[in-house]
């Protein structure tokens, strides 16, 4: 991050009606690109997981809901939701997205991952999309997460991944591999380090270990992260591929770059190497299940 600088000061003006509301609310309307066509694509198989798993009486929170376009498909779809998110502009165009639907099957609450304003066990499933790397207190935000589930009750973040964007380019891949090879050559011997601050979060007896979550984020450590603060993982999938360019240079125009990169999806999927899509995909998928073990 920038200097001391929490991520709501990085980022928060993005969320807001001067800054990019608008851009976000617009994405999902006709996808231009590969990345708002990943972005409804995210969209779609979120609410699938829904429609797989769950009957339209159960209780659903769109927690950092945005601009609503997963609580619209939801409510399209006959689902009843509750949408959270930290931006009254945000929150004001979910409710403009949604005045189409019956008052009564929706509502709308300001509040942040960290301090949910709801009570213990209210909710049987918690959809988190691209939310996270936009967090300081990541534990702090999953325990609280974790309060307001039901007991066994699930858990959906989807954040993106860096591997697709560092080896869509495998000229600059090669180069980067390169460079840190080089370096490590290079490097001298570190000085002993000072011992790093610990964050006043992780003060907190019997509470874990507090970890980063970025914008791209390996799934790996993520994974692990999130299990020591009392869930389960049940499913792990990606998907996306690309833009696929050379030495910066695109290989494809936006409708093919869409085309490959829904075609790359659909085969390693086919052939049952769900592993590719989970490593290298754009976008992850995680499902976990709150476990009895705080």
């Amino acid at each position: 991050m920038e200097g001391d600088k929490s991520k709501l000061e990085i980022y928060g003006d993005m969320f807001t009606a001067s800054k990019n509301a608008n851009a976000w609310n617009d994405l999902y309307t006709a996808p231009a690109n590969l990345f708002s066509h990943n972005m409804s694509v995210r969209r779609d198989r979120v609410c699938q997981f829904v429609f797989d798993n769950y009957k339209t009486d159960a209780r659903i929170l769109d927690l950092g809901c945005g601009a609503g376009v997963v609580t619209e498909k939801l409510l399209e779809n006959g689902y009843s939701v509750t949408g959270t998110d930290r931006s009254l502009d945000m929150l004001e165009l979910s409710r403009k997205r949604m005045s189409r639907f019956p008052s009564e099957r929706y509502s709308f609450h300001q509040g942040s991952c960290e301090s949910l304003p709801f009570p213990d066990a209210q909710f049987d499933v918690i959809l988190c999309v691209g939310v996270f790397g936009y967090i300081d207190d990541v534990v702090g935000a999953l325990l609280e997460i974790r309060r307001a589930l039901k007991p066994g009750g699930m858990l959906l973040i989807s954040i993106r991944n860096p591997f697709n964007t560092n080896y869509g380019d495998p000229v600059k891949a090669v180069g980067r591999a390169g460079k840190n090879l080089l370096s490590a050559f290079r490097a001298k011997p570190a000085a002993p380090a000072a011992p790093a601050a610990t964050p006043a979060v992780a003060d907190v007896a019997g509470r874990p270990p507090q970890f980063r979550v970025d914008i791209l984020q390996n799934p790996f450590p993520f994974i692990k992260g999130v299990t020591r603060c009392g869930y389960q993982l049940e499913e792990f999938t990606g998907f996306g591929f690309g833009p696929f360019r050379i030495a910066g240079k695109s290989l494809f125009n936006n409708p093919w770059q869409i085309k490959v990169s829904d075609f790359l999806n659909k085969a390693f999927d086919n052939v049952g190497l769900k592993v590719v899509t989970r490593t290298l995909g754009d976008v992850s998928i995680y499902t976990f299940r709150k476990t009895d073990n705080a």
